[in-house]
C-alpha cells in the first residue's frame, strides 16, 4: 500500500472527507495506533488506511455532537414548557367561584369590597381577569387581550378549603407584575383570604382549645 505524508495530506486540494482541520488537533484528542505505533505527530510512519481511520473517527464525532445538540434543543423546549405552566390564564369557571364567594359572604371586610365596586360582580370578576391577563403577559412577553366577563352564579358545593385554594391559585398566576401588590386585584383576593383563613382557623378544634393569653 502507497504510504501517505502528512505533508502531502495538507497539500491536498480539495478537504478531505469533507473537511480540512489540522490534524494535529485530531490525533492529539483522539490517539490511534497507526502501524502499532502511537501517532502524536509521526505521520511519515503513517498509511493512507491509517488516516482513513482517523477520519472515519472525526465522522463518528460529528455524528455524537450531532446528537448532543439535539438532545439540548429538546432539553430547551421542555425547560420552555415546564416555565409555561408556572403561570397561566384560570378558567372563567375559576373567576365565577371567587366572585360568588365574594357575593354570599356578609363578613364586615367583604361588605367593604362589595360597597366599594358598587355590588358590581361583573366588575370584579373583570379586575380579577384583567391582573390575572397582566401577569402572564408580563411573564411571557405576550400581548393578549383579556375577555369581557359577565358574572355567572358558581352552582357547585364551595367549601372553605376550594374557597381559599381557588384565591391562592388566583394570587399566584397573577402576581408577576412588580406593581402587583398595590393592584386591586391583590386587594380583593387578600381581603376574601383574610376571611377564608379566619374561617378555617374558627374551626380548628386545637385552636379552640388553646389559650387566649399566656400566664406564667
Amino acid at each position: 500500500m502507497r504510504k501517505i505524508s502528512y505533508q502531502d495530506f495538507l497539500r491536498r486540494k480539495k478537504p478531505y472527507f469533507g473537511f480540512s482541520p489540522p490534524f494535529p488537533t485530531i490525533t492529539f484528542l483522539f490517539p490511534f495506533h497507526c502501524n502499532k505505533k502511537l501517532i502524536f505527530g509521526d505521520f511519515e510512519k503513517c498509511s493512507f488506511s491509517s488516516l482513513c481511520f482517523v477520519a472515519s473517527d472525526a465522522r463518528r464525532l460529528a455524528e455524537v455532537i450531532k446528537q448532543a445538540l439535539l438532545v439540548l434543543c429538546f432539553l430547551t423546549l421542555l425547560i420552555k414548557w415546564r416555565k409555561n405552566m408556572s403561570a397561566f390564564i384560570v378558567t372563567k369557571l375559576h373567576i365565577d367561584l371567587i366572585v360568588t364567594v365574594l357575593a354570599e359572604k356578609k363578613c364586615y371586610s367583604i361588605k367593604k369590597v362589595l360597597e366599594k365596586y358598587n355590588h358590581d360582580f361583573d366588575k370584579i370578576g373583570q379586575i380579577l381577569l384583567d391582573e390575572n391577563y397582566r401577569s402572564v403577559n408580563y411573564r411571557y412577553s405576550e400581548n393578549d387581550k383579556t375577555p369581557k366577563y359577565k358574572f355567572a352564579k358558581y352552582k357547585g358545593r364551595i367549601s372553605i378549603g376550594q374557597a381559599l385554594k381557588a384565591l391562592d391559585c388566583l394570587d399566584y398566576q397573577s402576581c408577576e407584575c412588580s406593581d402587583y401588590d398595590d393592584s386591586e386585584a391583590k386587594e380583593i383576593i387578600t381581603t376574601s383570604q383574610f376571611f377564608f383563613l379566619n374561617e378555617i382557623k374558627c374551626r380548628d378544634l386545637e385552636y379552640q382549645k388553646s389559650e387566649w393569653c399566656i400566664y406564667d
